[in-house]
């Protein structure tokens, strides 16, 4: 079991160190001529993010996970989590940038309370389970009353235009209360109905909607016209979706199996918007290649790996499926963000954890590993997937 947290740790610091590289490069347009450059550039600015973000993960892997489903610590968090998310658009604290309110300005730094919303939620939704025990099985305690907390969470990420965020959050607790045993015959319709609405809130929202058409264009050689509420900027939502994901590709292409260099992209200096936070991948793959890019892929198998071994040898349930939703959570979100760089999914904006520049997803992505360590550290000579009592969550039949 020691090997596992090891091997935890040390990739986790690997990607942490190695974001904290390529961001340097991918925000280095030029040359920097003097020290008061340097002082002010986004590398340094991530190197005192990750020195708080180590800082908050270590604190966070020494508390007991146990206290999270303190009943009076769910309300307020969840609270916490709604006002944080409404605050965003609120004039004089509300930042907007490119028509998405995502982030509350607090003078020396921006937060985004949506990576704060993912973890609460995730957290809320193993405590929800654990409080209800067996009766996570009727629709009542299983779906309905998660739902109405998920989906509040989920309303408010729309309104900020924030579909990435709520993709992976609806992807984590699904798992969860999959993992949890609650019956398809009420799990299926749920999230089938979550999909629809997704879909449907994306086609509405005219950028989001151009993409989803780009995106089928490209993939199935089809000629679908992006409806907006004017042809100019139907044509500027439509080429916005298609210059990013073709010059995406040239970086991968440019790069090869070896890469042009460190610190030699051409795409990110002239071509390729968003190269140092949703769109760092490429750059990693043109100035590293494809030995680079494989390097990372197996970084994050690593990290999902330790992360279910460590959820299996949970002393209890609420540490179990706190492992698992964790795990998803920091997998899901590379799998998704490689998959949009790499054109396999249509674009929308997911940062790489521990790579992507930005002070939020660094922070409570290593928050979340710390409380896997906490988990760890508790965990008991006799796992709770075999320990469970009657009813048994994973194995009880689900419909």
């Amino acid at each position: 079991m020691r090997i596992i947290i090891n091997v935890l740790a040390t990739t986790v610091f690997f990607l942490a160190l190695f974001g904290i590289v390529v961001v340097a490069s991918a925000t280095e347009k030029g040359t920097i001529t003097d020290f008061s450059q340097l002082l002010s550039s986004n590398a340094v600015k991530q190197v005192l993010w990750l020195v708080i973000a180590l800082a908050v993960g270590f604190c966070v892997s020494q508390t007991n996970y146990q206290r999270f489903k303190q009943p009076g610590l769910m309300l307020a968090m969840f609270l916490i989590t709604v006002v944080l998310l409404a605050l965003v658009f609120a004039p004089g604290i509300g930042h907007e940038v490119k028509g998405s309110h995502r982030w509350i300005n607090l003078r020396f730094f921006k937060l985004q309370p949506s990576e704060f919303a993912k973890l609460v939620m995730i957290i809320l939704t193993c405590a929800w389970i654990d409080h209800v025990g067996w009766r996570v099985q009727r629709l009542l305690e299983g779906i309905l009353w998660p739902g109405l907390a998920i989906g509040t969470v989920v309303a408010l990420l729309l309104a900020e235009t924030d579909v990435g965020a709520t993709m992976v959050l609806l992807i984590v607790c699904g798992t969860i209360l999959f993992a949890a045993g609650v019956k398809l015959l009420h799990l299926i319709p749920a999230g089938v109905l979550g999909i629809l609405l997704l879909v449907a809130v994306m086609l509405v929202i005219p950028s989001r909607r151009a993409r989803i058409v780009h995106f089928a264009n490209a993939k199935f050689n089809t000629q679908y016209a992006v409806v907006a509420e004017s042809e100019e900027k139907a044509k500027q939502d439509q080429e916005r979706a298609r210059h990013q994901a073709e010059q995406s590709k040239l970086a991968f292409i440019n790069g090869g199996a070896w890469g042009v260099g460190y610190m030699q992209s051409m795409q990110k200096k002239y071509y390729l918007p968003e190269a140092h936070t949703d769109f760092i991948f490429p750059t990693i793959g043109e100035e590293l290649g494809l030995a680079g890019t494989l390097l990372i892929v197996f970084c994050y198998v690593l990290l999902t790996v330790s992360g279910i071994a460590i959820a299996i040898n949970a002393r209890d349930v609420f540490g179990m499926l706190m492992g698992v939703g964790l795990t998803v959570f920091l997998s899901i979100q590379a799998a998704l963000n490689i998959g949009v760089t790499t054109k396999i999914l249509p674009n929308k904006g997911i940062p790489l954890p521990f790579i992507s520049y930005g002070g939020s997803n660094l922070l409570f992505s290593l928050a979340a590993v710390g409380i896997l360590l906490s988990i760890y550290r508790k965990s008991g000579p006799e796992p709770a997937a075999r320990t469970m009592t009657r009813p048994k969550l994973l194995t009880t039949p689900r419909i």
